[in-house]
């Protein structure tokens, strides 16, 4: 799975759920502490989709169209 698959994957699962743990998203996508970092870098800082709650929980902000 490329990177922008496993992105586009992980932004419809917040956009429904609206809010989803670390621990979720590592077990469900069997993601590593270094691709949480990597995910959290692009969906909280560089495209401002989703906030850090307590470095436990990842927020959905970005609305409900991805496009």
């Amino acid at each position: 799975m490329t990177f922008e698959d496993l992105f586009a994957q992980i932004c419809e699962l917040l956009q429904r759920q609206s809010r989803v743990s670390y621990w979720a998203l590592k077990r469900r996508f069997d993601l590593s502490d270094d691709d949480i970092e990597g995910l959290k870098d692009e969906l909280i800082y560089a495209k401002r989709l989703a906030m850090d709650e307590d470095g436990r929980v990842l927020v959905w902000t970005g609305g409900t169209d991805l496009t």
